[in-house]
């Protein structure tokens, strides 16, 4: 009994220690936090999903793609994506009666947003601020990547000069005293712009969660569904200069600036605090910028929206000095209108064997391919094959004529919405008398491919293409003397639930030295239970 006691005691005492330096907490000033006439996290529907192209918005692409990817080159090449988020939430208990305000746009007869932010006491929300703190501490190899996510301060963000510039603001703010405003706040102001703010991260290539969530508070006088553009490269035209409509956008882009993936892309006059969160583990290993903004056409009505509390929480073994702790939660604010980038669990049951979705891989056969009538048609081979006897040639072998031409091969597939793994892995041996580094143009739609044919160099290259024939990813893109068999592997998984076209081909400049490849065993190992017998 005496021993329950004194461990009683000491938990007490521990207890009090630790409550202690927040006695003062009902004295402490009030803080502001925004609010709208609707309930916490109010959504506007599912996210968009984007596809990899060209930098600038596009209004002429309405086709509703998934998200893009890279592939890693390393001993076997592999592309990393992400997974298409869901919408979950429930609305919050109402806040306490104001009991003072920030200063707040004025409503005008020419237009103008009020968006009078609410006053909650400080104790409610120095919560979720202790358990922030928290989550750093309890396991060290779990960061927030994003410098001045509050915007608090003048730091790390980049802001690009427009004809209408984002900037920090006390107008509203779901936590703290200021936010970031993307686009215009009063109708007077209407001006054709782009209000942009980017932050560059890198995700550790061992990490093991990389949770991205963000506060807006959208506004729009032209909310409504719209189509979702294609990520392009920033060296592309600038084709977003014809959007007709307004928009507030979340994208990511890659270390140049190429815009790689859409998170968010959406008209919506909400006029309440929306959360959002995505998982970003696809990205581990790969420097990244995470780019907000709001698009106005300069007619019809502004659009624009306010910004707080962006994180990127990441784990990853190299964030905490080797040791890997025990898994922590993360920040603790609450998610309402949640839109998570959560790939399916995956069953601990798999098909044996797994099932190859291609048709006619080894060419040992006929069909399955689908071979256009060029300048130098690719087609079946017996000079090199990798197993069996035949393989399929793309461009110009040695001894042929060279001919300005792209010989190239496609075969369409369906990948399962309930796949859990999908491998393509095929053998190329790959012969170009102009070998070396070659540039690597960027995914485009269907009617700018004509573009390719101004190309002034050889390329042996693999594509993926959607059931419209509209480029969508980049698995190889190279111009290489390798007389060997060398094997490929690319994770295809994001493709679930979408037909694609694997196109392999060859580009012959017709002139200086022939390039060729060849390409034999071909498969595409999916895992599905759907698949499975």
């Amino acid at each position: 009994m005496k021993r329950r006691a004194l461990l009683a005691f000491a938990y007490l005492l521990c207890i009090g220690l630790l409550l202690m330096p927040f006695a003062g907490l009902a004295d402490m000033p009030d803080i502001p936090v925004w609010a709208g006439p609707g309930p916490r996290g109010e959504g506007v529907g599912a996210k968009p999903e984007g596809v990899s192209l060209l930098q600038s918005p596009y209004p002429g692409v309405t086709d509703t793609p998934t998200p893009t990817s890279t592939a890693t080159a390393t001993a076997t090449a592999t592309s990393t994506s992400t997974a298409t988020p869901t919408s979950t939430g429930t609305p919050p208990t109402a806040a306490p009666t104001p009991t003072g305000t920030l200063p707040t746009p004025t409503l005008t007869a020419t237009g103008g947003y009020p968006y009078p932010p609410t006053v909650v006491p400080a104790a409610k929300m120095f919560l979720p601020l202790i358990f922030k703190m928290f989550a750093g501490i309890s396991g060290a190899c779990t960061r927030d990547l994003v410098v001045n996510g509050g915007f608090e301060t003048d730091e790390a963000w980049n802001i690009p000069v427009t004809n209408y510039t984002a900037g920090y603001t006390s107008s509203a703010a779901y936590s703290g005293l200021r936010s970031m405003r993307l686009g215009i706040e009063n109708n007077v102001n209407d001006v054709y712009s782009y209000s942009a703010v980017n932050q560059q991260v890198t995700i550790p290539a061992d990490a093991t969660s990389a949770q991205l969530s963000f506060h807006i508070y959208p506004w729009s006088a032209e909310p409504g569904p719209i189509p979702t553009p294609l990520p392009r490269t920033q060296a592309a035209p600038m084709m977003a200069d014809y959007l007709t409509y307004d928009v507030q956008y979340v994208l990511l882009l890659d270390q140049y600036g190429n815009w790689i993936d859409t998170l968010l892309w959406q008209a919506s006059d909400a006029r309440s605090d929306q959360f959002w969160q995505f998982d970003l583990l696809g990205y581990a290993g790969r420097t990244i910028k995470l780019h907000f903004g709001a698009y106005n056409n300069g007619v019809n009505g502004v659009t624009g929206m306010y910004l707080d509390e962006v994180s990127l929480i990441v784990q990853a073994p190299s964030l905490c000095g080797g040791v890997t702790p025990t898994p922590t939660g993360t920040r603790s604010v609450t998610p309402t209108a949640t839109r998570t980038r959560t790939p399916t669990a995956t069953p601990s049951a798999v098909c044996t064997p797994v099932p190859d979705l291609i048709y006619n891989g080894d060419f040992e056969g006929w069909g399955g391919w689908h071979i256009p009538v060029t300048a130098y048609s690719a087609g079946f081979s017996t000079a090199q094959a990798h197993g069996g006897v035949w393989s399929l040639r793309l461009g110009i072998p040695p001894g042929g004529i060279n001919t300005k031409s792209y010989s190239d091969a496609n075969q369409t597939v369906y990948i399962p919405v309930d796949t859990r793994s999908a491998r393509l892995i095929y053998w190329a041996y790959r012969l170009s008398g102009d070998a070396g580094p070659i540039p690597t143009p960027f995914p485009r739609v269907a009617t700018e491919l004509s573009s390719l044919e101004n190309l002034n160099y050889d390329a042996q290259y693999l594509l993926i293409l959607d059931a419209s024939g509209n480029w969508i990813d980049t698995l190889m893109w190279e111009a290489t003397n390798s007389p060997s068999w060398a094997k490929f592997e690319f994770d295809v998984t994001r493709y679930a639930g979408r037909t694609i076209k694997f196109h392999f081909g060859v580009h012959n400049t017709g002139w200086g030295g022939l390039t060729t490849m060849y390409i034999d065993d071909v498969q595409l190992l999916v895992d599905a239970p759907s698949l499975c017998p």
